[in-house]
């Protein structure tokens, strides 16, 4: 072949060899790029985007927030804000010499003129009834003088106490309203669980109609504010001027009165269980007061190695004293006695007894299991009206360190004066004990223990049961309205 044979050859093989790298380059843009190869492009039908649709927690935090949003608006109007004017006596100071003394007039200036002082306060409540009915704590109200209830419209009106119940920290107030109120709807406590959400409004430090928002962190704490411990443990922040406002489920129910905080401890709120508050609540607005049942006795708890020794239930308490004429000295019962059963029920924890004997219906027979000298016995008793307050005797409870305290009666009130409306009574100090050389002395009022609330003589042993051998515990007492502070060591 020539010359001009072989370069016309080439030229086609170099031709070929273009457009198949042409087409191998066309064929790979098309695949990366199908849209801008593709036919002409066609009108685009306006399909709606379907919503994303969030799964797994980020579905459930969607959906909680949007819940929280709905129910914090729905239930603000059932949240009123309780402010209260009481009178509180200053406290006296002792002079160092009498008036008809001739160093009286040194000190006449130092000594200021007997006078009371007016003491505001400010809490939450929460609207039951359309009526005007609105539930609180205790404590908010105690003592007051004049009461102010600030609804979410602006209005203020009167409030007064129809009752209270200082043993569960419960009180009833009314407003009158010429439209009906916005009430909350009423929760089963018995049926919420541990890690439900729930939703605190109240006025904490003032800050009114704050929402918060936290889980059921237990249920059925015993913490030692009273005979009737029983309450619902949240980490949805509660502070002062939260008390008395309400716990609510996801569901928009009240489950809770959220009562008190642990000083010192984060995320720790109790709220008393709504079941409790609706039955006490009821009470208090049919019958003016609060029945319970009655047993009549003193007891203390027993330490677990003599739980262990007598083969007993971690709530089998001893019978300290027996009421004359009681319930439980006509049924046969002695001071000494172990109980652990209770109408067929074995006592779970310290606080059992007294929560099944106040649910018990007055005039019904139960039957006790206690051990005697070492031998079980079964008695029957038939349950009294517990005597309303200041009208069952106070029995004098001897504790370690000297004391003898008794629970708060009026008429220790009116001798005493204390500014705390709850606590237990100091009526004896032994000479020479450890409580004497601290500077306790009759009449002193113990209202706290570690930072936790005394209610009476029951819930101040429960907190001493508690604490360790070795473990020095800081009293908090109020003596005729000053503050004094004593450490003694268990």
């Amino acid at each position: 072949m020539n010359d001009n044979g072989r370069n016309f050859n080439a030229r086609i093989s170099l031709i070929l060899i273009v457009v198949l790298a042409l087409a191998l380059a066309s064929l790979a843009w098309s695949q990366h790029y199908p849209a801008d190869v593709a036919a002409a492009p066609q009108p685009a039908q306006q399909v709606p985007a379907a919503p994303r649709q969030p799964a797994g927690p980020e579905a459930n935090l969607e959906l909680a927030n949007r819940t929280f949003v709905e129910l914090a608006e729905q239930l603000k109007p059932t949240v009123v804000f309780i402010n209260v004017v009481k009178t509180v006596s200053a406290p006296t100071i002792d002079a160092p010499f009498a008036p008809d003394d001739p160093f009286w007039d040194f000190f006449r200036d130092l000594v200021p003129p007997d006078r009371d002082w007016r003491s505001r306060g400010l809490g939450s409540g929460f609207i039951i009834d359309p009526a005007g009915f609105i539930v609180t704590n205790f404590h908010v109200v105690d003592s007051a003088q004049t009461i102010t209830v600030k609804l979410l419209d602006g209005r203020e009106l009167e409030g007064r106490v129809v009752g209270a119940d200082r043993k569960t920290d419960l009180a009833l107030i009314k407003v009158e309203s010429e439209t009906p109120l916005a009430a909350i709807p009423l929760g089963d406590s018995d049926a919420l669980k541990v890690g439900e959400w729930v939703i605190a409004i109240g006025a904490p430090l003032g800050l009114d109609y704050t929402v918060t928002a936290g889980i059921v962190s237990a249920k059925g704490r015993v913490i030692g504010a009273g005979p009737y411990d029983d309450f619902i443990q949240t980490d949805a922040s509660i502070n002062p001027g939260n008390s008395g406002g309400p716990l609510i489920n996801i569901r928009g129910e009240a489950v809770g009165v959220n009562t008190l905080i642990l000083q010192g401890g984060q995320n720790l709120g109790f709220a008393i269980p709504i079941n409790m508050a609706r039955d006490i609540a009821g009470q208090i607005r049919d019958k003016g007061h609060v029945v319970r049942g009655w047993l009549g006795i003193e007891f203390a708890p027993l330490e677990r190695q003599r739980l262990v020794e007598l083969k007993a239930p971690a709530g089998a308490v001893q019978v300290s004293s027996v009421m004359p004429g009681g319930p439980a000295e006509r049924g046969g019962l002695q001071a000494g006695d172990v109980l652990v059963e209770f109408n067929g029920r074995g006592l779970s924890e310290v606080n059992s007894l007294p929560r099944l004997v106040a649910a018990t219906p007055v005039g019904a027979e139960v039957k006790l299991a206690v051990l005697r000298d070492g031998a079980r016995r079964d008695l029957d008793v038939t349950i009294a009206e517990m005597p309303p307050d200041g009208q069952q005797t106070a029995e004098r409870v001897q504790l370690p360190w000297g004391l003898t305290v008794s629970d708060l009666t009026p008429d220790a009130v009116r001798r005493f004066g204390p500014r705390q409306g709850s606590g237990a009574l100091v009526v004896e100090v032994q000479s020479g004990s450890a409580a004497a050389k601290t500077g306790v002395q009759p009449g002193d009022l113990i209202y706290e223990v570690e930072r936790i609330r005394v209610m009476d003589v029951a819930s101040l042993k429960a907190i001493i049961d508690r604490a360790k051998r070795g473990d020095n515990l800081l009293f908090v007492l109020d003596r005729r309205g000053e503050t004094l502070r004593a450490t003694l060591r268990k």
